[in-house]
This record gives structure tokens, sequence and C-alpha cells, in this order.
């Protein structure tokens, strides 16, 4: 039997070593949590942080408070105070409540928009004055930085949000002491964490962070911290949070520090791949603002200040619409306003986060409205790029370089215009058209429309209005088949129609380039291609398509912000289309986009049989019917004088009309558009009676007008597409 009085063997090795041991670096110092208070250790020694879900402790000292959480955040940050509230904005918040009215505050011009607005609050509501500069250039401070100045507190944010610009703190702190050493400098640190960077080491007063962000990491909890080394400025946040009650509760805290057990971890893969989404969207030529970046302008300030260059990053596209539709597209990237969770985001700013800030001042700012930022998670890399790439593609924004390759890399779509119609390029190379030496595949289009007003009433001589919209319709040229050498093939995949000719049967005679100048329809053609594509096609974007291609068609940029000359290279073209399909048009031009919803029913129609029906019931009750048309004309006017108007309107914007009268148009643009939407919805009433409804459309119309919109069929009917009109002041 062993002698109870046996030292455990055991006993030795639990004896705490009096070697002081090595400071801990970072990812040990996340994953370690101590308990602030030595002398009150959790008496069943749990492995894990326990929770206290409890608002208060017993006692009449009140010993206890939750301060775990805080006591963490301070040792990763290198501070000696931390205190940890409810949001990132209420940590803000609190650190503005030290100031007096009438002081002043310089903070960048490319804040958080929440930031923004609670800066404006102040001004409005404490009289605290703040000037918005450009603090990425030192020489932009020093008009603010005088004998008696106001300024008692400089904000600072670098990378700025959603720019990515970078701003040297350090400068920033050193200039500004110098000056005024009572200012206190706050930085937002959100973009970087503590992990990246610790603005407090450079000699700032004031650090906070949003804890919803890279710090919990995983988007299930709001929280905000603030950071400091001085006891003064402590004392003064600890009052604040305690008179206003802003403390983070004990459940927020528990998932806070649980969060930030593995903040590197998850860090260093977002960064990775975050580097890798951007070098993507740089090789493909978009405008890449991203300080990992070899080229980005602040790229050696900020590696001198931080360990890394975050990630989030934002680009351009140069084409707001375009921006829509590639955050649309998206599907693994989620669309939502945030970022640093493990989730991978993707978001506009200037419909977002930064909606709250007035468009002009945004346009001050140089805050791109078409910017699209990119906030990278943990995902798979590859994942997420063929994702980006797919909406890419699906928006229209990249190309294949070769189709006929599956290993094709990409290109952005509109970067270069054709210096030659492919009209023109064809005839000098007719002996290589189709050739396996030299393929040749041609894509043409023609812009697509909508009638507004007029329908069926228009085969009967009577007036329609028209209009065009940002969709189009392509016809695609290629060489195919056993004799892809001798023939080339046009395809209209819509219509279901397709043709082969030999290439010297071709009339290359009749295809004759012209000169500069005003365009010119050739007569013998256009009738040719017009009954051609008629009879077989079933829209008359489908006619123009197949017209383009055997008439002159010069490239153009997709995006919607295009060169002067390109507008009105496009408008003749419009025109020109419009004069082969319905003779020369009396258009109306300049009067400003009105916002049009085009719902597909996805019912087939067949036009050639509506307009015939439309016939039979002319020639059965022509009084009745005739009425009906006369009625649709006389919308037809009434509009087209509501049109003008909006065209007064659009001009007075761009010439030097007096105010009071701009204003007054201004004012009547809504009135308009809503006695549009009234002739829309009667219109559609008269076209039914006609005999074209469809009860999907009735469907689409009903449910529209639940939202206090007005709709009506578009085309032939029958089924098709409806278009619904949105007022300015609604968004859908």
């Amino acid at each position: 039997m062993e002698n109870s009085s046996t030292p455990n063997p055991l006993s030795a090795s639990l004896v705490s070593s009096s070697r002081q041991p090595a400071p801990h670096r970072f990812s040990t110092l996340c994953a370690t949590v101590e308990n602030p208070d030595a002398d009150h250790q959790d008496r069943y020694g749990s492995s894990s942080v326990p929770i206290y879900q409890s608002s208060t402790f017993k006692g009449v000292d009140g010993p206890y408070d939750y301060t775990r959480s805080e006591h963490h955040v301070a040792k990763i940050s290198a501070a000696k105070h931390a205190f940890a509230v409810s949001s990132g904005m209420a940590a803000l918040d609190v650190i503005l409540r030290t100031l007096q009215p009438g002081d002043e505050i310089i903070a960048g011009n490319d804040l958080y928009g929440g930031s923004n607005r609670l800066l404006a609050y102040i001004k409005e509501h404490n009289g605290i004055l703040t000037h918005h500069i450009d603090t990425t250039n030192l020489e932009n401070l020093s008009p603010f930085l005088v004998k008696d100045s106001r300024v008692r507190m400089v904000l600072l944010e670098s990378p700025t949000n959603p720019l990515l610009q970078i701003v040297d703190i350090q400068a920033v702190i050193k200039l500004v002491k110098a000056h005024i050493p009572k200012a206190i400098i706050v930085v937002d640190n959100t973009m970087m964490s503590p992990y990246l960077m610790k603005p407090l080491e450079f000699g700032a007063d004031v650090v906070y962070d949003s804890g919803t962000k890279y710090l919990s990491g995983h988007h299930d909890l709001m929280a905000g911290l603030v950071t400091c080394n001085s006891d003064e400025i402590a004392k003064q946040l600890a009052f604040v949070i305690n008179s206003i009650g802003n403390g983070l509760a004990p459940f927020e805290c528990f998932l806070l520090t649980r969060g930030i057990k593995t903040l590197s971890l998850r860090l260093d893969r977002q960064q990775a791949s975050a580097i890798r989404v951007a070098r993507y969207l740089d090789q493909l030529g978009f405008k890449v603002n991203f300080p990992g970046l070899a080229h980005h302008k602040g790229k050696e300030i900020h590696d001198r200040l931080a360990k890394g260059p975050g990630a989030v990053l934002s680009f351009e596209t140069g084409d707001k619409q375009l921006s829509e539709k590639i955050v649309s597209s998206a599907r693994l990237w989620s669309i939502s306003v945030s970022f640093g969770c493990v989730n991978s985001l993707i978001s506009m700013p200037c419909l977002m986060s930064h909606a709250s800030i007035d468009p002009a001042v945004r346009a001050a700012r140089n805050l791109p409205e078409d910017l699209i930022r990119l906030c990278v998670g943990i995902e798979d890399p590859d994942d997420l790029l063929e994702d980006l790439q797919a909406a890419l593609v699906e928006a229209g924004a990249i190309r294949t370089l070769d189709e006929t390759r599956v290993d094709s890399g990409y290109e952005r779509v509109g970067m270069t215009p054709l210096p030659i119609s492919p009209a023109e390029a064809m005839i000098p190379h007719k002996d290589c058209l189709g050739s396996s030496a030299n393929p040749t595949t041609l894509l043409v289009s023609a812009p697509g429309k909508i009638i507004l007003f007029g329908e069926h009433a228009v085969v009967y001589g009577k007036k329609a209005i028209a209009a065009a919209v940002n969709r189009r319709c392509y016809c695609l040229v290629e060489p195919e088949g056993p004799h892809a050498a001798e023939c080339v093939t046009l395809r209209l995949p819509d219509s279901g129609w397709s043709c082969t000719w030999f290439i010297d049967s071709l009339p290359w005679d009749t295809v004759k380039p012209t000169a500069e100048g005003e365009l010119h329809v050739d007569p013998q053609l256009s009738e040719a291609v017009w009954i051609k594509a008629t009879k077989l096609a079933e829209t008359t974007s489908l006619a123009q398509a197949a017209h383009a291609f055997f008439h002159q068609h010069i490239a153009m940029p997709t995006q919607k912000a295009i060169e002067r000359a390109d507008v009105e290279t496009i408008n003749r073209w419009a025109f020109l289309g419009e004069k082969i399909l319905h003779g020369s048009p009396s258009g109306i031009q300049g009067f400003g986009a009105i916002r049009i919803l085009i719902s597909d029913t996805q019912v087939p129609r067949d036009t050639k049989s509506l307009v015939a029906a439309v016939a039979q019931r002319k020639e059965n009750d022509p009084e009745h019917i005739e009425r009906i048309l006369d009625e649709i004309e006389e919308i037809t006017f009434t509009a087209r004088e509501s049109i003008k108007k909006l065209t007064q309107i659009g001009e007075s914007n761009s010439t030097n009309a007096e105010k009071p009268a701009i204003d007054l148009l201004k004012k009547m643009r809504p009135e308009i558009i809503n006695s549009l939407g009234l002739m829309m919805a009667r219109n559609h009433s008269l076209l039914s009676a006609l005999g074209v409804g469809h009860s999907k459309l009735d469907l689409v119309k009903s449910f529209a007008a639940s939202y206090g919109l007005e709709t009506k069929l578009t085309g032939a009917g029958g089924g098709g597409c409806a278009i619904t009109l949105i007022p300015d002041s609604q968004f859908f």
C-alpha cells in the first residue's frame, strides 16, 4: 500500500516558474482572456469565459462590473483604458459629448456615412462646427491651425471609407499637436482593427472601433469600443457612458469576447482573398481603390502605419446602371452594408451606407455614384472570384476575349470603340471572310424601345409616342458548319430564324461604305431587309438589328456617361432605324429620363394575329372602333404636350434661366408625371376595349396599383410586356 504522505509527482509541474514570460504575440493575446480581477477568479475553473447574464450584483458597494471584454480589448489595443458601448456610432457619440458648444472639429471628407450624419446633427443642435477637408494632404490643415483656433478635435479615418484613401496619421498628429497641443486626436480604426493598426502608438488620444465589424466578425451583435491612455480622458468618457447608459450588455460582451479570439485568423484569410480580388479587377482595367495594390497612391504611407491592407476594397465602373446590374447579379456576395464579417458583402455606398449624404455633397467630395464596395469574407477565394466574374459577365461589364476557346480570358466591355465599322471592314477583306485561317464573327445590336401611347392606333395613321430604353437586341453573324470557309450564317435567336449564304453570292456591291456625314438609307436594300425580317421577326428591334448588320455600325462604349460625340452618333443611328421602320418621325428630345418598370408576362404573342383581329373588329363595327382609336390619339396628343413641358424643365437645367422660373418648372415635373400615369391607365383601358388585353397584363396592373403606380400594356398586347411609370419620389 502506498504511503499517503508521498508527494504527488504532478504537483511539481504545477508550481509557477519564476522565469518572466516573454510578451505574447497578437494571436495569443486574442485567444487568451484573463480575468481583470485576480481576487475574484471563476470559482468553477471554467476553461471558457462564463457569462453572468445580470444587469446588477448584490451588495452595498457593488464591487462587480462587466469589464472582462473591456480589459481584453485594452490588452490587444495596447491601451490603458477601454470602454464597450452599444454600437460604433454610440462610441463616436460618447467621444463627441466631451466637446462644448462653439468648439470646432477637423474631419476627413471621406468618412462613413453615419459619422457624417452625426457630425451634421451636433452642428445643428449643439453648435459644434465640423470642417470636412481632404486629410490626405497636410497642407489642407494649415488654415485651421492658427492662434486662437476653436479646433478642439481632429477626427481621422485611414483607410477612408469607401474610397480607401490613406491619411498619414503620424504626420497629422505631429502637425496638430505642434500648433494646438490640447486638441484631441480621434481615430476611427474600424477599417483596420487593432490587429492591423494601433493608432495609440502613433500618439492618438482616442481610438474607437465598431465592434460589429472585424472584432466580432459574425454580424450577430452591435458593439462599439473606445480606447485611450489618458486618465483624464478616460474619466470623461466613463462619466458620459454612465450618464447616458449606453454601455454594452452582458450577452453582447460575451459574444464580442468570443469573436475576438479568432480575429487574426479571420483577417489573415480575408486579406489574402481581398488582395486576389483587387488584382483581378485591376487587371481587367477597373479603377480599384485598395492599399494592397502596388500602384495605390498611399501605399507607402499605409505600409508604414499598418500591418496589412485590410479586406475592404472599392472599384468604379463608369456607369451607375452598370454597377447596379453587377451588384444585383452577384450570388455569393450578399448585398448589404457593413463589413468585417465571415461572409462577403457587396454594396453601392451612394445608395446604401452613404445615402444619407446629400448627392451634391457627395459630388463635391468626389464620391462616385457608380462606386461598388466589396467586403471580403472567409469563403474560398476561388468561389468568390468565380461569382464576381459571373456577375460582371451577366451585367455586361466584361466579355470573353475569344468565345471559341474555353480557356479564354476576359476584357472590359466598351473600353475601346472599333476604329471602323464592320461593313467597312468586310469589303476589303472579302477573301478572308469565314476562312479557317481568319474566322470572322460580327455582333451587331439595335436599341430597344417601348411604345408609351398609341399602340394599334398608329396602324391606322394616327400618332404614337415611343421611348428609348436602356436595353438592346443583338444579332450574331459567324462562320459555321462544314462549309465555314465558304459560307456565313445569320441567326436571330429570339425569333428562331437563321439563314446561311455562300460568301460569293452576297451582294458586295450593294453594301457601300458612306463618307463621314449624314447617314442615309439605301432604299433597295432597306426594302429587301424589311420584307425578309418583318415576316419572321417578332419585334421591330430584330428587324433593326438585322438591318444594322448590312449598314455601317459604330461600336459604342457601354457606359452611360459617354462622350457627346458618341451620343450624337447613337441618336443618328436610332433616327435612321426609325426612318426605315416608320418613315420620318418627329421626335421630342431633351425632356430628361423618366423611370419605367418593364414587366414581362411570359405570355407569347402573335403581333400579326392581334393586328388582324383589331382590323376585323373595325370592319365589323367601324364607328365604335374608330371612336376608341380617336380617343387613343387624343391621349397621345395630350401626352405629347406634357412631355414638351418636361422638355422645358430639362432645358432650364442646362441654361441660365432665372431661379424662380427653374423652381416653378421643377415643381411642375411631379404633376406632369402623375398626369402621364393617368393617361397611361386610360390608354390601357382603351386597348383592352380593342380586345388586345390579357389576364396576365391585368394581374401586373393590379399588383402595381397596390403601390399607387399606373401600368399599361406596351406593343401589340395579348401578353408580352407591361410598363409601369415610377414617380421621381418613389423607389421600387
